[in-house]
């Protein structure tokens, strides 16, 4: 109950759904076929329950529930490091123990809170049949519009963190009108020393109740101001004491009435009439306010405002969360380690009868690592006490300690689950270690997932129920935010119409589920690496898989693979050419040039052989030695000749790739990058 925020269950009377039609058309339904307002079915047509029954519900509630409501309150105090008793506390004292508290309870409450959270469990809408698939895109962004607006990511850690401690959780919903007079529905965390039930229930989000609701001290004027009509009946209401608390909250509150501080303790209840839900305010005395439910479905069933949910149910019906599994090992925890403390900072002795003055003394004086300790000679030359060796004690409280705080640890999230694991650690096997520690929480996912489900389906009915004028609704698409009219009043050929009319489309709610996206990228740009080690990929392949699983954002991958599938500028190409030709040009005439010196050592050669013929035998043995160093000399120049060509080729080659501009011998500077691309707006999806 959303006390001080609204005067009843809601603020006036409810729109009313939009009727379904038997198929959607193009546009949707004909304009003025959604009914503006629909008056809440009359309140005197059938009365309620009387205060007398109402009164006996809540009773029954106290008496059967009193063991659950002190476990959840004993639940609280150790999260919060209250976990010695008073009469521990006294104990402790007198014999000079430290109360010592080793938090770890809190500690494993965080982690699995955390681990509920990174958990993606988003909404998503499903059409029931294929006429409106179309309209699915729409539903999904309804109901996280609505989620949005009312802090979703810290609403669901409160109530998990509530499902986790104390084993109850929810939420309730509330319409708020805005400015444009556009109804919205609210959506509120629902404290757990709060809300009270049916104790014969046994569901874990309390379907099988027939009464449930919450209960709260408030203030006199804010009771006034919550039920103005009410306000000579709340006054008088401080006068008049009965009945007692519950001992969720005795520690505080104690009685109906309090006429000091001028509270008063509203009790909200919903209950099942015949088959319809129906609500009810009272105090000790009268009902304040009473009626049907607002709420409607689509097949036009009432409906309540809660959705709530528990972790844990036992043979008796009681709720309870971590807090009853762990109670143990933390107490263990925390009293081994204060003994071990103590026994640490003490001595045992063993003392003759008259050996010392004053025992107590004696006492206090083995306890301090400065003392002077005086005895009283025996006469034998051995001290009249012995110091008791504790070692073997200390080792054994040492070893169970070790035990209880590894039980502690090992139960629910894993080092996995909470990030703690080595960083060489492949995706793939992060995932098992972590589906290992998930499923020992398996239970308290599942009934952590069932309350979501349960209210993102009630909150796709107040959308379908209080959606009925037009207005512009947000859709999230991987270049940005968009924004989609509904309800919107268009004109066709065939006559004004309503384009995507929320009422009409016939979709379910469902859970949209995956893998942790981050640990399963990591796992696979791995796999890729080690495939392009083996060079199984070519470089052009790799790149383009490491920017599609990149992190970087949509509009940059878009830039990168653009600026890699530009073409080149024509003008660049043609200047690339002709570079191209002149250097084949030069290289073509060098080539000539190194042939006709070649020829003409050739022709030296041979003239200097005819030479030789008609010199001396003296001279002819001289000039056969100088033809062999000129042939040798024309070898070499041969060789020279195809070096020369090999590397015009390769430089012709390479020209191709760095072009040079004739006259400045430097490298020719790469045209720029494209400019960024206008993103484009998202096209909503096509009109029902």
């Amino acid at each position: 109950m959303a006390f001080g925020m609204s005067p009843g269950p809601m603020s006036g009377p409810a729109p009313a759904m939009a009727p379904q039609m038997a198929a959607p058309n193009a546009y949707g339904m004909e304009a003025g076929a959604i009914a503006p307002v629909a008056p809440l079915p009359a309140t005197d047509a059938e009365p309620g329950v009387p205060l007398t029954k109402l009164k006996k519900w809540f009773s029954a509630y106290q008496d059967a529930k009193e063991k659950e409501m002190l476990e959840a309150r004993d639940a609280r105090l150790y999260y919060h490091a209250s976990q010695w008793t008073q009469e521990e506390l006294h104990k402790l004292e007198l014999r000079r123990q430290p109360p010592v508290v080793i938090n770890r309870f809190s500690l494993k409450i965080d982690g699995i809170v955390g681990v509920v959270v990174r958990l993606r469990q988003d909404p998503k809408a499903s059409p029931r049949t294929q006429a409106y698939a179309e309209g699915a895109e729409i539903g999904t962004a309804a109901v996280r519009e609505v989620l949005d607006s009312n802090r979703w990511e810290a609403l669901q850690q409160e109530v998990s963190h509530d499902l986790a401690l104390e084993g109850i959780g929810g939420t309730e919903r509330d319409v708020e009108m805005d400015s444009d007079g556009q109804p919205n529905t609210i959506v509120r965390r629902v404290a757990p020393n709060t809300w009270w039930y049916d104790p014969r229930s046994m569901s874990p989000d309390f379907s099988d109740c027939q009464f449930f609701g919450v209960y709260k001290w408030v203030d006199l004027d804010v009771a006034i101001d919550m039920l103005p009509e009410k306000e000579a009946e709340l006054r008088d209401s401080l006068d008049n004491f009965g009945g007692t608390d519950t001992v969720a909250q005795q520690d505080a509150e104690k009685n109906w009435f309090d006429s000091r501080l001028e509270r008063v303790k509203l009790i909200e209840c919903w209950y099942k009439q015949r088959g319809a839900w129906r609500f009810a305010i009272f105090t000790g005395s009268q009902i304040l306010k009473e009626g049907p439910s607002p709420w409607l479905d689509d097949r036009g069933k009432t409906r309540s405002r809660y959705n709530m949910g528990s972790a844990g149910i036992d043979q008796d019906g009681d709720r309870y969360g971590f807090y009853r599994n762990m109670k143990w090992q933390q107490d263990e925890i925390n009293h081994r380690r204060s003994k071990l403390l103590w026994m640490m900072s003490v001595n045992q002795a063993f003392v003759e009868r008259g050996g010392v003055d004053d025992p107590d003394k004696l006492r206090d004086d083995l306890a301090r690592p400065d003392s002077v300790i005086e005895y009283n000679p025996n006469g034998q030359g051995v001290k009249p006490f012995e110091i008791r060796d504790q070692s073997q004690q200390m080792q054994g409280q040492q070893a169970l300690l070790a035990e209880a705080k590894a039980e502690i640890d090992n139960f629910g999230p894993n080092p996995s689950l909470l990030g703690q694991t080595a960083a060489s650690a492949s995706g793939r096997a992060v995932a098992l270690q972590q589906q290992a520690g998930i499923a020992q929480l398996g239970p308290y996912f599942g009934r952590f997932k069932q309350w979501k489900l349960s209210l993102y389906r009630d909150i796709w009915r107040d959308v379908q129920q209080l959606w009925t004028l037009e207005r512009s609704i947000r859709v999230s698409d991987p270049n940005g935010a968009q924004f989609i009219d509904v309800n919107k009043l268009v004109m066709t050929p065939t006559g004004p119409r309503i384009a995507n009319a929320i009422g009409e489309l016939d979709l379910d709610i469902v859970m949209d589920e995956g893998p942790d996206v981050v640990t399963q990228r990591e796992d696979v740009m791995g796999t890729l690496r080690e495939m392009i080690q083996q060079q199984l990929f070519t470089p052009p392949q790799a790149q383009a898989a490491f920017l599609e699983l990149s992190d970087l954002p949509p509009s940059v991958k878009s830039v990168i693979k653009n600026a890699g599938q530009q073409q080149p500028d024509p003008q660049a190409q043609q200047l690339q050419q002709t570079v191209a030709q002149i250097q084949l040009q030069g290289a073509a005439a060098k080539v000539d040039e190194t042939r006709a010196r070649t020829e003409k050592l050739h022709a030296d050669a041979q003239a200097a052989g005819a030479r030789a013929q008609s010199a001396s035998i003296l001279d002819q043995q001289h000039a056969v030695n100088t033809a062999a160093t000129i042939t040798d000399i024309a070898h070499k120049q041969a060789k020279t000749n195809q070096i020369g060509a090999e590397t015009a080729r390769e430089h012709m080659h390479a020209l191709g790739q760095a072009p040079v501009v004739p006259g400045l011998g430097q490298p020719m500077p790469m045209p720029q990058r494209a400019p960024l691309v206008p993103r484009v707006p998202l096209q909503g999806p096509p009109s029902l």
